[in-house]
């Protein structure tokens, strides 16, 4: 439902209707649970993923470089 519709609902209802529905979303927000931050990219990952598919430990891997995207006409990728 697109949000001018909500907002059109919303209008057409009394003031009285309408703390009730502001009530209600305000419960609604209250009750979902926090999302907890992820502090780096390792925590974003489900819980095994490492133990699963273990770590990079090669002391040899170099990190690819980090290319600013490029705005080349002629160029596919």
């Amino acid at each position: 439902m697109p949000y001018a519709a909500v907002e059109e609902l919303y209008s057409s209802l009394t003031l009285e209707k309408q703390k009730e529905a502001y009530d209600f979303i305000c419960f609604l927000v209250q009750s979902q649970e926090p999302q907890k931050p992820t502090l780096s990219p390792k925590d974003s990952y489900s819980e095994g993923f490492f133990n699963l598919f273990g770590a990079c430990k090669d002391e040899s891997f170099v990190p690819p470089e980090d290319n600013p995207p490029t705005d080349d006409e002629g160029e596919v990728f």
